[in-house]
């Protein structure tokens, strides 16, 4: 009798684990931004939808893509001009109340402007070489870049790395973020860029000018505890295979116990 307890009290624990509750993980995706630079404009993306479950943790991941052209003019009429040219590329992203990454501001028109002195994203293009006669002048060609899209997105190698940052119940403002991303709607995020050029020079005058286009994605990893599916009435084809399992081993038991 006891062998047939423990079979009854293993078939319940099955059916009892199968009905609990279990970690999951959901991806929404921004709207992205494109646009020569410099600009702002806003992102949105779903909400997590609380019927779901419970929201353990926000993980918020920016990438950012480039293209860039350099226009190297020699303004000297008597010296020649030689170096390296590149354009840098400055990524802010944050939300409408600022409990996000704290890069943003706002004007008192209510716009969004951003604020780079923490970017999210610092994007350094290659180099572009030039050997310039006395007012001479050079365009490098279209030189493109993108944080990583493939594998481990946040870290490692090649640079660059998309930006990822995780919110949990551990962060100071995880009330306000897990309320601003929970519902059925949409919740935004404001993304800014600012590009600049760095030039290294020996003789001459040189002036560098940068033509560029950038864009801006972003997505959101929600990782939940599943709510555990409401009872059903009519069992499930699993259920009902387990059941029977379950009857013909205690079938077999007491046919054991009774010869």
């Amino acid at each position: 009798m006891k062998s047939i307890r423990r079979a009854v009290l293993g078939f319940s624990v099955a059916i009892l684990a199968s009905g609990l509750a279990s970690a999951s993980t959901l991806t929404e995706t921004f709207t992205s931004l494109s646009s020569t630079t410099d600009f702002t404009g806003s992102m949105n993306a779903a909400q997590f939808n609380p019927s779901l479950g419970t929201l353990n943790s926000i993980q918020i991941i920016v990438g950012a893509a480039l293209s860039t052209q350099l226009t190297i003019t020699n303004t000297t009429s008597n010296s020649p001009s030689s170096g390296t040219a590149r354009t840098e590329l400055q990524v802010v992203v944050d939300d409408s109340p600022l409990t996000l990454l704290t890069n943003g501001g706002y004007t008192s028109s209510g716009n969004f402007a951003a604020n780079f002195n923490t970017p999210e994203l610092d994007l350094l293009t290659g180099t572009a070489s030039y050997n310039l006669s006395a007012g001479g002048s050079t365009t490098s060609g279209l030189i493109t870049l993108q944080t990583k899209t493939t594998g481990n997105i946040c870290s490692g190698s090649p640079a660059p790395v998309a930006s990822c940052i995780t919110y949990d119940s551990f962060a100071t403002n995880w009330g306000a973020i897990s309320t601003e991303f929970t519902g059925t709607g949409n919740v935004s995020l404001y993304g800014g860029t600012l590009t600049s050029t760095l030039v290294g020079n020996t003789g001459g005058n040189t002036n560098v000018t940068q033509a560029t286009t950038a864009a801006i994605n972003a997505t959101v990893v929600f990782d939940y505890t599943a709510a555990p599916p409401p009872p059903s009435s009519t069992p499930e084809p699993t259920t009902l295979v387990l059941m029977g399992t379950a009857l013909v081993g205690i079938g077999l038991l007491r046919k054991r116990i009774k010869s």
